[in-house]
């Protein structure tokens, strides 16, 4: 069983972006799984690694897109994932 599905609601209508959230969403579901099956402890590691360099890539993406098209909140967005 799936913690999270993909629906049009998630879009963001960014054909990159989106494949990019739908990529994390099965990352987590991943560990889930994983989590639901006793396997969770020899997963998390692999995956927890997987989540925090490919979210490093997935936000300078964001940050490209905020700036190309002057999505007026970049700042922000920023600030809070530095916190991350």
């Amino acid at each position: 069983m799936t913690l999270t599905n993909w629906n049009d609601n998630l879009s963001v209508d960014v054909k990159e972006i989106d494949l990019q959230h739908r990529k994390l969403i099965d990352m987590f579901n991943e560990l889930n799984d994983a989590m639901k099956t006793g396997k969770g402890k020899d997963a998390l590691r692999t995956i927890v690694n997987g989540l925090i360099s490919y979210n490093a890539t997935h936000f300078k993406k964001e940050e490209h897109y905020f700036e190309k098209f002057g999505y007026p909140d970049t700042a922000n967005h920023k600030k809070s994932m530095s916190l991350l």
